[in-house]
C-alpha cells in the first residue's frame, strides 16, 4: 500500500524593487508538493457524535494521523510553510506553529481517498531521521480553509482602477456598496499647516495613506457565493448592525494607488518667458579667475519663484505687474486638485504639494536661458536653480542648488540646463522652484550689494514630477 499526501494551496508573494526597477510587484503562487507517507495502512477516525443515521457521517469530522520522513525537500517545505525552526546542533529541539493548517489530499495507491487540512502536531528524531507528524482533518465543513485562501480581488470583477482620482473620489462615494475611503486627522493621512507666505491654513491629504474600508457583509456575501455555500443566519441576513460594519486596512500601509509602474503626476511647460526687474545682488566670498583676472560672484538676494501664480500676478515696486511676460503655458499632465491649483488657470497657490511616504523623480529642462546686460557691470554669468522642500510636519526646510556648471559663460552666450534627481519625501511637503542668475563681477572696488536692472529670456521651462 503506497500512501502519499499532496499539499495544494496559494501564497501571495510580495517582491521588493530589484535591480533597475523602482517598484515591486505582487503575484499569486500555487504551492503543489507531494510527499511519501511512512504509514503502511490507512484508517480514519470518525467523530459521529449526535449522528443517528450513519449516512449523515459526511457532515461529521474525519481525522487521520500521518508521518512524513524528514528529507531535505520536506525539511525545506515545513520550514517555509509551518514556521519550523531548529534549536541546537546536537539535541535537535524543534519549534513550529501548531496552528498552521494547509490544504491537502491523501492518496492510497494513486486513488484519492480524503481531502482535508493538515496540522503539524509533532517533530521527532529516530535513527538520525527527522519525522514530521501530521493530523489531517477532513474539510467537508471547514469554511475557514475555504476562506483563508480567498483574496478580495478574487471575489468579484470590481472593474475599479486604483488611480489618484478614483481613490480621492472614495472620500465621498461608496463604490459598488463595498468600498469607501476614510480620512483620519492623524497627521499622516490628513494634516493642516499654516503657510506663512500665503497667510492661510492649508489642508494636505496624503492619498497614499488614506485607509480603504470594505463593507464586511458585502465581502462576506461575495465570499460565501465564491465557495458555493449558503448561510442561514438572522444576524448575517438581516442585522442592521452587521450591514453597517466596515473594516479598514492598515492605514500605515502605502496603498500604491498609482500602480506598480512609474506615474507622471505633473508635467507642464512655460513658453517664451521674459523676466525683468531691478534686483539686489549680494556679494559672496567666492572668487573666480577668468582669463587671469579675479571676478567676485554675486547672487540674487531674494529667490525668484517661477510659479504660474508669480508669473501672472506678482507685483514689484520697479516694474509693478509687468515683471514677467509669458508666451504660453502647456499643461500636459496634472493628476490632482493640488496640482490643478498650481498650474491651471486661475492658479491658487505658489507651491507644489507632494504627498509623504513616496519617492519622486523631478526633471527640469531649461532651453535657451539668456541675459541682456543693461548696465555693463558684469561680463560673465551662470544659471542657478533652487529646489526648496518644506516639510509640513516638522517645518524643516531643505534647499538643493543646481548650476549649469561651475564655469561662468560670456554674457552673449545662452545656456541649456537639464536637471534630474530623485527625492524621497517622508511627510507631506511643499516644493518651490526658483530660477535665477549668478553674476561674475570684476572684483575691483565693488560693494557688498549691487542694485542691478536685469532682463532674462528663456525659450522653454519644462517641469515633470514622477512618483
Amino acid at each position: 500500500m503506497n500512501i502519499t499526501i499532496r499539499f495544494t494551496f496559494k501564497r501571495r508573494i510580495d517582491t521588493p524593487p530589484q535591480g533597475s526597477l523602482p517598484f515591486g510587484f505582487t503575484q499569486l503562487r500555487l504551492v503543489d508538493e507531494t510527499f511519501e507517507v511512512l504509514d503502511d495502512n490507512f484508517s480514519v477516525n470518525i467523530d459521529n457524535e449526535n449522528i443517528n443515521n450513519f449516512s449523515k457521517a459526511i457532515d461529521s469530522k474525519f481525522t487521520k494521523t500521518l508521518k512524513i520522513a524528514g528529507t531535505q525537500k520536506a525539511i525545506d517545505f515545513f520550514k517555509e510553510y509551518y514556521e519550523v525552526r531548529y534549536e541546537g546542533e546536537s539535541d535537535y529541539n524543534f519549534l513550529f506553529n501548531s496552528r498552521t493548517g494547509e490544504h491537502c489530499t491523501i492518496y492510497v495507491d494513486s486513488i484519492e481517498v480524503m481531502r482535508g487540512v493538515a496540522l503539524l502536531t509533532g517533530i521527532t528524531k529516530k535513527n538520525n531521521i527527522v519525522i514530521f507528524e501530521l493530523q489531517v482533518i477532513n474539510d467537508v465543513k471547514d469554511l475557514l480553509n475555504e476562506f483563508k485562501n480567498l483574496y478580495i480581488d478574487e471575489l468579484d470583477e470590481f472593474n475599479y482602477t486604483w488611480n489618484f482620482t478614483n481613490v480621492r473620489n472614495l472620500l465621498h462615494t461608496i463604490i459598488d456598496d463595498t468600498f469607501i475611503g476614510i480620512c483620519m486627522a492623524d497627521g499622516a493621512c490628513v494634516s493642516q499647516k499654516f503657510i506663512n507666505s500665503e497667510n492661510t491654513v492649508r489642508t494636505a491629504i496624503d492619498m497614499s495613506k488614506i485607509p480603504i474600508a470594505g463593507n464586511v457583509k458585502r465581502l462576506m456575501d461575495k465570499a460565501f457565493e465564491k465557495i458555493g455555500v449558503e448561510y442561514q443566519s438572522e444576524f448575517f441576513s438581516n442585522s442592521q448592525i452587521f450591514s453597517d460594519l466596515w473594516l479598514c486596512n492598515n492605514k500605515e500601509e502605502n496603498l500604491g494607488i498609482w500602480g506598480d509602474a512609474d506615474k507622471v503626476l505633473l508635467d507642464y511647460a512655460f513658453l517664451d518667458l521674459q523676466m525683468r526687474d531691478k534686483i539686489t545682488y549680494q556679494k559672496t566670498d567666492t572668487v573666480y579667475d577668468i582669463d587671469g583676472q579675479n571676478y567676485t560672484v554675486y547672487i540674487n538676494k531674494s529667490d525668484r519663484n517661477i510659479s504660474y501664480w508669480n508669473i501672472l500676478w506678482e507685483f514689484t515696486h520697479y516694474y509693478q505687474d509687468t515683471r514677467y511676460e509669458l508666451g504660453g503655458v502647456n499643461v500636459i499632465t496634472s493628476e490632482s486638485l493640488e496640482f490643478d491649483n498650481y498650474i491651471n488657470y486661475p492658479p491658487q497657490t505658489t507651491h507644489i504639494y507632494l504627498a509623504g511616504g513616496c519617492k519622486y523623480r523631478i526633471n527640469l529642462l531649461i532651453e535657451k536661458f539668456s541675459q541682456i546686460n543693461q548696465s555693463n557691470l558684469w561680463q560673465f554669468w551662470r544659471g542657478h536653480v533652487i529646489f526648496k522642500f518644506t516639510d509640513l510636519a516638522t517645518n524643516n526646510v531643505e534647499k538643493i542648488n543646481y548650476y549649469n556648471n561651475e564655469n561662468f559663460v560670456d554674457i552673449n552666450n545662452y545656456l541649456d540646463l537639464n536637471i534630474s534627481f530623485e527625492k524621497e519625501i517622508e511627510h507631506n511637503t511643499i516644493l518651490d522652484i526658483y530660477i535665477q542668475e549668478d553674476l561674475a563681477v570684476f572684483s575691483y572696488g565693488y560693494p557688498n550689494f549691487l542694485d542691478v536692472e536685469i532682463q532674462t529670456l528663456i525659450s522653454k521651462i519644462n517641469i515633470e514630477i514622477k512618483k
